[in-house]
């Protein structure tokens, strides 16, 4: 049903005064380019504006673009010398037709809508040619060094990460409310509000000025302080050269970590005492050394380019020269150049992309899956019952021994393992409730435990006897990648680069093939929809697009994975990495108080799995298969098993620290299981450990999907924009944009 037009005026022309209806008609009659000649561009406009607003059948997708210099100078003379519309009384009237018939505008309207449409749409369709008209035009191709600097100089002194919320405050026109007002005001990310301690200290109609609530929050604002770094070629982790896309071109590939604290002091969430990296570190990723994975919250590795394309197309000229001069022809004639033609291909696609090959966040995923401290209630065992009260937690008292008995609400039991469900009320015992549910975790009892009594804080036992790390302003993954992607994005504009690359999910999945499925799934889905969406969204606000293109490889044979290990080995060797035996206790330990990566992998008789998670489960089933302890002993079963040896690769001490730190690149081995399996062997370690690591018979083959690089462009426009605006940490509600000055 068409809208009926209503309260119609007459629309004055550069010929006299007409009803809407009857120019209606005329459109539709005589086309664009007469009507515009005939009663001019203003009766044009007025009339599109008109019919847009009172009828669906009209409406700015459905109208033609007009350009408003199209009147020949002829035209343009005769309307700039009637009256103004001022004088409009001036202007000779004519009427138009009486429309008789109830409704007849809308059906004009209708109809010059439909003869439009009739007219422009021969080539295509109006809508197309409206889209396309208003289509901006994006530039694409590297900045030159001029624009560049005037980018820069755009930046000016502004910092290169900042704040949304702390900058909010700072933008903000009034210079004192109540604390409930600036709550009200500055209601931005969930977690950076929590961080910065804003949910907690603006309750209450206490009022504060600006600048206190300024100093409130930058003694725990981290974006002033945060540093992106390549390492240097000599600092990275060789073992991470085996991890490439194709051939990058030589010198490309880096190590990118995103730190923070390196420039201004901080106090330690664990040990409550002032930030040394050395001393007290927040957090420690397991991927680097002390200097480079201290604070280290994500970290990119990339490169550029998949192939020289002159070197390609060299061996391909070679091997066919070599396969023709082969006497009998056999070697020619299952000659293919279809591989080297593929690779040549994409090294062109790719000669001066950059290709961010991984991100990742080592200590927001430890966090998701071991807890943040935040998680937590940490509760003096004197303040028990004033926690049980205020959480409605049953609990009884029996004096003396002064103890306390305590049930969840709703009367069940605390299940075993959550909580004694007998303790006496000693000042020294530090309590640890979760949050979500105020069910009892852990327990801290130094004064009764020798490895309680290792950690200083209870924030200390908490993070390095139990792995729980410390908060962070960003939680959610996509706001972190998108942080790093402006980032990379940024990196690649200052380098020439005209492109910029990730991986698909499939290429990650394949690349750790004795990760558990589940964990290798969600890794593909974190590629797959976390970083692509997050590069799609830059995409679409810069008019780009995204490109897909396979690079898709066989699967490799069982050879090709022994001479690929071989290589790997002689690597660790050469960079005077050393085979060392360990005990499970200190493995253990090293579940708690190190971010293991994703691809650490552990060989046994129970077959080989990746990750942290594989490991500590690993441990956990060894203790439960044994036989129960005996009295005669006193042993108990993690006794029995704890000083079982596994062997592991450990860095050169020169390039971490005293102590050297374990590689998890190359898989661990337990050295019961490898010994019993080739005894002749045992008195050397490294041929023991080479042989149980080749007969470890490989997962089956699984049917490989495509994987894929998916490129964008670089736009002009977003270059210069990521060099002259900072990036900001976390985006606020919509609310805070009232504060934008």
């Amino acid at each position: 049903m068409v809208a009926p037009l209503v309260a119609l005026g007459p629309i004055v022309t550069a010929v006299g005064r007409f009803a809407v209806p009857y120019l209606a008609k005329e459109l539709g009659k005589i086309g664009t380019n007469k009507f515009i000649q005939t009663y001019g561009n203003e009766a044009f406009t007025s009339l599109n504006e008109t019919l847009t607003k009172n009828t669906t059948m009209v409406n700015p997708e459905a109208m033609p673009m007009v350009n408003p210099n199209f009147m020949s100078k002829k035209d343009d003379e005769e309307t700039s010398s009637l009256p103004s519309i001022e004088n409009k009384q001036d202007i000779p009237q004519q009427e138009p037709p009486e429309d008789k018939e109830p409704g007849l505008g809308t059906e004009v309207a209708a109809e010059a809508a439909l003869q439009i449409s009739k007219n422009l749409s021969k080539q295509e369709d109006i809508k197309s040619q409206t889209e396309k008209a208003l289509e901006p035009k994006v530039e694409f191709g590297t900045l030159t060094e001029t624009e560049k600097q005037t980018a820069r100089a755009l930046m000016g002194d502004q910092p290169k990460f900042y704040s949304r919320v702390v900058k909010s405050i700072k933008d903000a026109k009034q210079n004192k409310l109540t604390k409930n007002k600036w709550k009200s005001f500055i209601q931005g990310d969930k977690e950076e509000l929590k961080f910065l301690g804003l949910d907690k200290f603006l309750q209450g109609n206490e009022s504060i000025t600006k600048q206190e609530l300024l100093d409130f929050v930058e003694k725990k604002d981290i974006t002033s302080g945060i540093t992106v770094r390549s390492i240097p070629e000599d600092d990275m982790n060789s073992m991470y050269e085996n991890y490439t896309i194709g051939s990058p071109k030589e010198g490309t590939q880096e190590n990118i970590v995103f730190q923070f604290g390196r420039k201004n002091l901080l106090v330690d969430a664990v040990t409550s005492r002032p930030y040394d990296a050395e001393i007290t570190p927040l957090f420690r990723s397991g991927h680097f050394d002390i200097e480079y994975g201290t604070n280290t919250f994500a970290h990119a590795r990339t490169q550029v380019g998949y192939g020289d394309p002159d070197k390609i197309k060299k061996e391909m000229d070679m091997a066919k020269r070599v396969a023709e001069s082969n006497k009998d022809k056999s070697q020619y004639a299952d000659f293919s150049d279809e591989k080297y033609l593929k690779d040549l291909k994409l090294a062109k696609t790719f000669n001066n992309t950059l290709i961010v090959d991984e991100i990742q966040s080592d200590w927001l995923q430890k966090g998701r899956k071991k807890g943040f401290v935040s998680d937590y209630d940490i509760i003096p065992g004197d303040k028990l019952v004033d926690y049980f009260k205020k959480h409605n937690i049953s609990y009884k008292i029996s004096d003396p021994p002064l103890t306390v008995e305590f049930k969840q609400t709703g009367g069940e039991e605390i299940k075993s393992g959550d909580a004694p469900a007998m303790g006496v009320m000693n000042p020294n015992i530090t309590y640890f409730f979760r949050k979500s549910d105020n069910t009892q975790a852990f327990k801290w009892d130094p004064e009764s435990y020798e490895e309680d009594a290792k950690y200083s804080t209870p924030k200390e036992f908490l993070q390095r006897a139990y792995g729980i790390v410390p908060d962070f302003p960003i939680k959610e993954s996509k706001k972190w990648v998108e942080l790093v992607l402006n980032e990379m994005i940024k990196k690649a504009t200052v380098d020439g680069r005209d492109s910029i690359a990730i991986t698909n999910g499939e290429i990650q999945y394949n690349r750790y093939p004795a990760m558990q499925e589940k964990e290798k799934q969600g890794l593909k889905k974190f590629y797959d929809t976390i970083v692509y969406d997050q590069l799609k969204k830059i995409a679409n606000k810069y008019g780009a697009s995204l490109e897909r293109v396979d690079i898709t490889s066989n699967i490799a044979t069982k050879e090709e994975e022994d001479n690929y290990f071989d290589q790997s080995l002689q690597r660790a060797l050469d960079y005077q990495f050393t085979l060392q035996e360990i005990t499970l206790q200190e493995l253990w330990d090293r579940t708690k108080d190190t971010d293991i990566p994703g691809h650490a992998t552990l060989y046994s008789n129970a077959g080989r799995g990746q990750g942290a998670d594989y490991i500590e489960n690993y441990i956990t089933q060894l203790v439960e298969n044994r036989e129960p302890g005996s009295a005669a002993t006193g042993l108990s079963l993690w006794d029995q098993i704890k000083n079982n040896k596994v062997y592991v690769w450990k860095a050169p001490t020169s390039n971490v620290d005293e102590e050297g730190a374990i590689s998890w690149e190359l898989p661990i081995v337990a050295k019961e299981d490898a010994v019993n399996y080739s005894p002749e062997l045992q008195g050397d370690s490294l041929e023991l450990y080479k042989k149980y690591i080749k007969d470890t018979k490989p997962p089956p083959d699984e049917k490989l999907q495509e994987e894929q690089l998916i490129k964008m462009k670089l736009p002009k426009k977003l270059q210069k924009d990521i060099l002259s605006k900072p990036i900001k940490l976390s985006k606020a509600k919509q609310q805070t944009d009232r504060l934008f000055a």
